[in-house]
């Protein structure tokens, strides 16, 4: 699995900000490496950070446009993430 210090590099590497409410999310995503449900992800992060729902959704999309999280569809109104366990094959090098 990426490491936190992982995803903030490809981060960096792509230009994207890393604002504290996106640490966040991440520090979350390794910690917890499957969302099957993202509203439930953000109600529990909220519970103990100031994020909200578009940071987490928008974090979340980014991070499966660049290959970190691989997203799936367990109905038709929702989705999941996981992080994916091989992303971006730069990271191999690391």
């Amino acid at each position: 699995m990426p490491s936190r210090t992982q995803i903030l590099k490809v981060l960096r590497e792509k230009g994207i900000k890393i604002s504290r409410q996106r640490a966040w999310i991440i520090a979350a995503l390794c910690r917890h490496p499957v969302v099957p449900d993202v509203e439930q992800f953000w109600l529990k992060l909220r519970s103990s950070k100031r994020v909200s729902w578009a940071t987490t959704h928008s974090t979340l999309r980014i991070l499966a446009d660049i290959g970190v999280l691989e997203k799936f569809t367990h109905s038709r109104r929702n989705a999941g993430y996981k992080l994916h366990p091989n992303f971006l094959p730069a990271l191999k090098e690391m």
